[in-house]
């Protein structure tokens, strides 16, 4: 994930605000959920963040790579894992509780 100058989630210090590693985990899992399913698109959401911690700052120029592990799933219910970093520097980590409907 490339962070522009114009990025909606840098803060008055232009660093890249805590929340928004969680936002940006959210979405990458969707992207992969749909790369996953050939390019189908499911409805669901994030219902909740467990344990995420970000130890480092991010601002415009810098590149994230968005790892994201599937630890549990049933039903419509799951929890990934993710981590977030910046070069080979871990800034943020945690788990998201998702919901996705089925067909």
């Amino acid at each position: 994930a490339a962070i522009k100058k114009d990025c909606i989630w840098l803060g008055p210090d232009k660093k890249l605000l805590g929340s928004a590693y969680i936002e940006m985990a959210a979405q990458a899992t969707a992207v992969l959920d749909s790369f996953m399913n050939r390019g189908k698109v499911c409805a669901g959401m994030l219902i909740g963040a467990r344990e995420f911690a970000a130890y480092g700052d991010a601002e415009a120029g810098d590149t994230l790579r968005i790892e994201i592990f599937r630890e549990f799933s049933l039903d419509e219910m799951g929890v990934v894992s993710t981590k977030i970093f910046k070069l080979e520097q871990l800034v943020a980590e945690g788990e998201l509780k998702i919901w996705q409907q089925k067909d």
